[in-house]
């Protein structure tokens, strides 16, 4: 039994040698990474990333491979965002930060991803530790603007009330109280009652003066916005989910297009 103990032990030593990367070799993963990430070929960019975290400490200058192993999550979580897996972003982001828990880089994209996810919660706490830090946007590419803060000005916690006609009984106006967080001001809020409006007719669902509104998810580039509004006409709950674009077709008469489906999107 000890030899074979012995014989293991030794395998496993030899193992290690064999598969331990230098940092010569940890750089040239590092330095492929990124030129194949600028390429635009992002699974030979991911490939690359990948054999850094697989490689290890082992015989690494410990605080070289905690920083290289820091950039090789963060360029993987902005790979697979690419690639639109945006919990894979998320999950190699939050590694990212496990590593370095004072990243701004990562935190700032990880708000991003969590925001597309519809995590509006965890993406806002993102949001405002960055802004209590001065920070915005990406603090290596300024010029590419601040995503959060964009979207975080428009979708605020508000409450609405607007005078509407319902299609299924046009003889009076009645007053329509939306509430929730969202980024419709008034004048839009009566252009999404009536898209609302229209599919709740000809599905023959109740309309109702509360309304409750949130937002969902959006674009990256925040071009197009995803919101859930909630009719309860205190019998039923009826779910609409309201797409803003505001890069609609070049014939679209309006700035914003709005679209309303009862499935979510």
């Amino acid at each position: 039994m000890k030899k074979i103990g012995v014989f293991i032990i030794s395998l496993f030593l030899f193992a290690s040698a064999v598969f331990a990367a230098t940092q010569e070799e940890i750089e040239a993963h590092y330095s492929a990474g990124l030129k194949h990430g600028n390429l635009g070929e992002t699974d030979e960019a991911i490939k690359e990333f990948n054999a850094i975290i697989k490689a290890g400490p082992a015989g690494i200058p410990q605080d070289y491979y905690k920083q290289t192993l820091r950039e090789a999550y963060f360029n993987l979580g902005i790979l697979y965002g690419k690639k639109r897996d945006v919990a894979k972003s998320i999950e190699l982001l939050k590694k990212t930060l496990e590593v370095d828990p004072d990243y701004n880089r990562a935190k700032y994209y990880l708000g991003c991803s969590l925001l597309m996810e519809g995590e509006f919660g965890e993406a806002r706490a993102y949001y405002e530790e960055l802004r209590k830090a001065g920070i915005s946007g990406d603090p290596l590419n300024p010029a590419a603007g601040d995503y959060l803060k964009d979207t975080f000005d428009k979708i605020i916690e508000r409450e609405v009330t607007v005078e509407y006609i319902p299609l299924i009984d046009d003889s009076k106006p009645i007053k329509v109280t939306v509430k929730g967080t969202f980024g419709a001001d008034e004048v839009s809020v009566k252009d999404t009652l009536l898209a609302i409006d229209k599919v709740a007719y000809i599905m023959n669902q109740p309309f109702a003066a509360n309304i409750k509104a949130d937002f969902i998810r959006s674009k990256e580039d925040g071009t197009i916005i995803i919101e859930k509004w909630v009719i309860d006409d205190g019998k039923n709950k009826n779910e609409y989910w309201v797409t803003y674009d505001s890069t609609p077709p070049v014939d679209f008469p309006y700035k914003i297009m709005i679209t309303v489906s009862d499935k979510e999107k």
